[in-house]
């Protein structure tokens, strides 16, 4: 499932959560964090957002729900 970058709207696909060392929930903690630089501990760094739009209901999405995969919905529109 894709999840909106809470920065910059571009979509990461959740199952990379499960790939790097940490954990599903560590690793998405990271990504509400950091959005698309969360596997290196780095804010997104897009000079320009993806899709400004999903950004927005993204961070919405996370201030509703702790579960990762609830955050899919902000694609889903």
């Amino acid at each position: 499932m894709d999840v909106p970058c809470p920065h910059c709207g571009e979509p990461i696909d959740t199952y990379e959560f499960h790939e790097e060392e940490g954990g599903y929930m560590h690793n998405s903690a990271r990504f509400q964090k950091f959005g698309c630089g969360w596997y290196k501990d780095q804010t997104c760094s897009r000079e320009r957002p993806y899709d400004a739009e999903a950004a927005s209901r993204a961070q919405a999405a996370m201030e509703l729900s702790d579960q990762p995969d609830d955050w899919g919905v902000a694609c889903d529109v």
